[in-house]
């Protein structure tokens, strides 16, 4: 027993001799090594960079879109959730839904209004745009379990100059969520939704870890590989 134990400290001290003759090798490496929990995928566009500026969120939901009547705000309040949480944004510099709904009510040509022409009336420097192109809310027969999907085109404009600020490369990102079963109800699938598109698009505006970056209810891009 004593000879395998000092057979073991020996090559201990070898394997640490060797590494220090060689200026520091794998064994060292292996505990260096950053966790999916310590790596991060950079910000497509850094939205902490707006430092005290006013942001509206503003979610598009066309009224030929058969959709629940509560989903615009839903995805309003989630989106201020991950705001608040992640990209450090101070709920005073979020345009309330209140407001945002009062000046709805006195603009009867609202559908045709752009973007950046609401923020600037609501005085805000930018606009986390969000316009639903789909969504879909089944239920099973003889159920309270439901299937959903939505997809949705995101974009963060500059109110002053009607510029994008993200993404660079195209005008919109592309924002698809889904699940096959929520056992839960109408409103928990409702919900789950939300905070599914929510995720999805404020994750491109800050350094998110590689292990919360991909969630289950995500359906965008599958080529997608920098997460593992």
């Amino acid at each position: 027993m004593k000879t395998i134990m000092h057979n073991k400290i020996m090559l201990l001290v070898f394997l640490f001799m060797l590494c220090v003759l060689q200026g520091g090798c794998g064994i060292i490496s292996i505990f260096s090594t950053p966790t999916r929990y310590e790596k991060k995928v950079p910000a497509e566009y850094k939205m902490s960079d707006l430092k005290g500026q006013k942001i509206l969120v503003l979610v598009k939901q066309p009224y030929w879109l058969d959709a629940e009547v509560n989903l615009r705000v839903s995805l309003t309040e989630s989106l201020h959730e991950q705001l608040i949480k992640n990209v450090d944004v101070s709920p005073d510099r979020l345009i309330g839904y209140d407001q945002l709904s009062r000046y709805r009510a006195r603009k009867p040509d609202f559908s045709l209004l752009k973007a950046a022409d609401v923020g600037k009336d609501l005085g805000a420097d930018a606009v986390l745009f969000l316009s639903i192109a789909e969504v879909r809310l089944d239920r099973m027969p003889d159920s309270n379990v439901y299937s959903g999907y939505l997809s949705a085109q995101a974009s963060l404009i500059h109110t002053a100059s009607g510029t994008h600020l993200w993404p660079e490369q195209s005008r919109e990102k592309s924002i698809k969520v889904g699940f096959e079963i929520e056992e839960k109800g109408l409103k928990a699938a409702l919900s789950r939704l939300s905070r599914a598109t929510a995720h999805c698009t404020v994750r491109y505006l800050y350094d998110c870890k590689v292990a919360y970056f991909k969630i289950n209810d995500d359906r965008s891009d599958p080529a997608w590989d920098y997460w593992e």
